[in-house]
């Protein structure tokens, strides 16, 4: 695996772990639905920064 495709894992990843985390010490009691919908806007910043073309990591405007 090269190493762009790892920073994007990388990326998606933290964002769905904090995303998860920060609906579990809020809400325990949340319903699938809501942690499903908090799942899914978490993933909105690594998706704005793969779209900009401004971004070197692994953005549109990666060389690599």
């Amino acid at each position: 695996m090269n190493k762009k495709v790892l920073a994007v894992i990388e990326s998606y990843g933290r964002s769905a772990f904090v995303c998860l985390a920060t609906i579990y010490v809020t809400d325990t009691s949340g319903s699938f639905q809501d942690i499903w919908k908090a799942f899914l806007v978490a993933w909105a910043a690594p998706l704005l920064r793969a779209i900009n073309p401004n971004d070197t990591a692994f953005g549109l405007g990666s060389k690599e």
